[in-house]
């Protein structure tokens, strides 16, 4: 692996790579500069496809970008809108059926640091996200709490996760206690069943 295992997106792309395989329906809930995006996009292939959200136009442009000069087009569905909207324009036809689903929380970077996740719509994109993973599946959430409302959001997310019935996920999480700075989380769910 080319980055630092022990850099957050790093640790969340190896455990995202463990699940997923070539054919396979992946989603970038939170595209921002597309490096999730095309990371799932090469791991799933010219016969996959990933779908992305962001609700930032600046975000969308950069992540298309981004595909474009690594040549990938075809096998990724790009949506401008919130991740809070997921089951409105992902297909049926792809609910539960998608291996792996990527979360970078926070905003932009480079961007106006007002615009970003908020515990609200987080939680309800989790929800939706439960319902979109096939059994076997793989959910990564990376948390920034050094942001107005990141705390808030991990707080949320905490919730969110400890609520999950224990007989149908699995949960991880990874946190750098020894810091001096507010560190950024991951949290890993895995939807039990084949």
């Amino acid at each position: 692996m080319k980055n630092n295992i022990f850099h957050l997106t790093s640790m969340a792309q190896w455990t995202i790579q463990q699940y997923l395989t070539k054919g396979d329906i992946a989603l970038d809930a939170t595209c921002g500069n597309g490096h999730d995006t095309l990371f799932l996009a090469q791991t799933v292939g010219e016969n996959g496809h990933v779908f992305a959200f962001d609700i930032q136009e600046a975000a969308c442009k950069a992540t298309k970008s981004l595909l474009q000069e690594n040549a990938i087009s075809d096998n990724v569905s790009i949506f401008n809108q919130s991740h809070d909207s997921l089951l409105q324009y992902i297909p049926p036809k792809f609910h539960k059926n998608i291996v792996a689903i990527m979360f970078n929380l926070g905003y932009l970077p480079q961007s106006d640091k007002t615009v970003r996740t908020s515990a609200v719509t987080t939680c309800a994109a989790l929800e939706q996200s439960c319902i979109l993973l096939k059994k076997g599946g793989i959910i990564s959430i990376a948390v920034y709490v050094g942001h107005d409302g990141g705390k808030q959001e991990m707080d949320a997310i905490q919730s969110f996760v400890k609520h999950l019935p224990t007989q149908d996920f699995a949960i991880a999480h990874l946190s750098y206690p020894y810091t001096s700075f507010p560190a950024p989380e991951l949290y890993i769910i895995h939807k039990r069943g084949t």
